[in-house]
């Protein structure tokens, strides 16, 4: 199927590309496309313009299986639609009797490749295509690492194994990029939790690097990381950390006080807040516990606040009780 994606993707390109580069000889050379009507420059060009992005959905699906799915659904929408108007132009009209080969071959059969495409789950893709974008993800993951100063060898020998499993791995961040209606202290909060409960080195580091690039008060991170929650109960400018802090720490310890916490949070801020704390949380122990899959988990380690550093013990999660 890769390289029926392929030879389909190439042909919808080039004829795109002709549409729009060269319309009036595109016109005249075709089989069959100045038979049904008079030319119109404009129209070729925006068919065109669909042609090539349909192309590019259908690349894009070959590279990144899941998200470039969805753009080459519309490609094969595009063409089922564009196959069927035709197929009802031949059975009402002598238009198109002299060229069916040329529909069956130009029409009828990239639309059935493409709606093939789509409803693949997965399409092996051969050693030498996965090399060619492999070099892009490493780029990509290296960026990250220099951004952020963080270890990221564990998503390099993801993408070496398999292109699919890192453009898969890579929704993680998409995932935990929600944020809708949630402050950003509670939404740290509830990141970093989620990031203790499972490690306590480069990815809390990380998501503190985070929170700090983004303005949250280095005093704040440090009473979160130190379980010093009580001293930003009567501080009002900290008023969201305790209520994210607690409702937190009672999701990971599947306390039951997590749904009067949850109320509060909903009542306050609405539903899409809590959502957005629950794929923080998730996000936050997702990627240590994949660098752990992986063999590249860290112990107990100090992690930098604004310069000073300090050791941090995880166990804090479910040591305290919960404030009434």
């Amino acid at each position: 199927m890769f390289y029926a994606a392929t030879i389909l993707a190439i042909y919808l390109l080039v004829n795109g590309l002709m549409m729009v580069s060269f319309s009036s000889q595109w016109y005249q050379l075709v089989p069959g496309v100045s038979a049904s009507g008079p030319f119109n420059g404009h129209f070729v060009v925006d068919i065109g313009f669909t042609f090539i992005l349909s192309a590019l959905a259908i690349f894009w699906r070959l590279i990144d299986g899941v998200k470039g799915r969805g753009a080459a659904i519309f490609c094969a929408g595009f063409l089922f639609l564009h196959a069927s108007f035709h197929l009802y132009d031949v059975v009402t009209s002598n238009h198109h009797d002299d060229f069916f080969l040329t529909d069956i071959f130009g029409i009828y059969l990239p639309a059935i490749t493409a709606i093939a495409v789509v409803s693949i789950s997965a399409i092996e893709l051969p050693m030498w295509f996965q090399a060619i974008f492999r070099r892009a993800a490493h780029w990509q993951i290296a960026n990250f690492e220099k951004r952020w100063d963080y270890d990221g060898t564990y998503m390099h020998e993801i993408a070496d194994a398999d292109l699919e499993a890192i453009t898969r791995f890579s929704l993680l961040e998409d995932f935990g990029a929600y944020r809708q209606a949630i402050p950003k202290e509670g939404w740290y909060t509830a990141k970093l939790l989620g990031s203790l409960s499972e490690d306590c080195g480069p990815c809390v580091q990380l998501v503190v690097r985070m929170a700090e690039a983004e303005g949250m008060v280095s005093d704040e991170i440090a009473a979160i990381l130190d379980g010093r929650i009580h001293e930003l109960r009567s501080n009002n400018a900290s008023k969201e950390i305790p209520l994210f802090y607690d409702y937190a720490r009672a999701v990971l310890n599947h306390d039951l006080e997590a749904e009067n916490l949850r109320a509060k949070i909903e009542n306050r801020f609405g539903k899409r807040a809590v959502t957005a704390a629950g794929m923080a949380l998730i996000s936050g122990k997702a990627f240590p516990l994949m660098k752990y899959a992986t063999g590249h988990g860290q112990h107990c380690m100090q992690v930098t606040v604004n310069g000073v550093t300090r050791s941090v013990d995880r166990t804090m999660i479910k040591s305290q009780s919960f404030a009434q």
